[in-house]
């Protein structure tokens, strides 16, 4: 590739795709993406916010913003008439401009998504279920972390590692308290902070709390014998 093709490859890169970074970073901080998802989907989005946002910008009337754009990316920057400042300063606002409205494409893609995701629960999955676990079940209320070894601590939840694999996931517990045989419930330990690594984790609940929304009170049986009686006649 010779330098020619570089710095025009580098201008159609920042004119046309870059507009669309700040967009699918907020939209990545409103609507938790899987990180699983492959690498072209990430820049499949960029692509189309700046792409959405160019289109808005064009029938709102910034239509000369594009024909500079494109002449910049095919002269590369070479044309004394395109070096000129008041067109620079055009271009400037222009690509500010996009960059504007592709992140206002992107606030209404998030929007829409968090929209049909509540009204329709289970239409619209997150992206992990551990990641859906701690940021919104297990935030502000006290967890129960069983480990490997049968030790069961209590505490609530500081830090949590997601996006990763599940031996990675590793949890910080404020003020943790761990069960103790002879006393029959959870004591306080001295310590102030305790990670535990994500390998040595068997299983994590969330304690419940009066105030819960229940369909069931604990210790009440889940099915009444009559259930249970039908359920057995109709497996003979």
């Amino acid at each position: 590739m010779t330098l020619m093709g570089t710095v025009t490859g580098l201008f159609a890169l920042f004119l046309g795709v870059l507009p669309g970074l700040p967009g699918e970073l907020v939209f990545r901080s409103l609507v938790v993406t899987s990180w699983r998802e492959k690498e072209r989907t990430f820049y499949l989005r960029v692509s189309i916010f700046s792409a959405f946002g160019l289109s808005l910008m064009t029938a709102l009337g910034w239509s000369e913003y594009p024909a500079l754009a494109l002449a910049m990316v095919q002269r590369s920057g070479t044309d004394p008439a395109l070096t000129d400042g008041t067109l620079l300063r055009v271009l400037a606002g222009g690509y500010l401009a996009h960059t504007g409205w592709s992140l206002v494409i992107a606030l209404f893609v998030a929007g829409c998504y968090l929209a049909t995701r509540r009204l329709v629960p289970g239409w619209v999955r997150h992206a992990d279920t551990w990641d859906e676990f701690v940021g919104n079940y297990a935030a502000r209320r006290w967890v129960i972390v069983t480990l490997n070894n049968g030790e069961t601590y209590v505490g609530r939840v500081h830090q949590a590692d997601v996006s990763c694999e599940a031996e990675q996931r590793g949890l910080v517990l404020v003020e943790p308290a761990v069960y103790d045989e002879n006393k029959r419930n959870y004591v306080a330990t001295t310590n102030l902070y305790l990670y535990l690594p994500g390998a040595a984790i068997a299983h994590v609940a969330v304690a419940g709390e009066p105030a819960d929304d229940r369909v069931v009170r604990p210790g009440r049986p889940v099915f009444t014998e009559r259930i249970l009686d039908d359920e057995e006649n109709a497996g003979s």
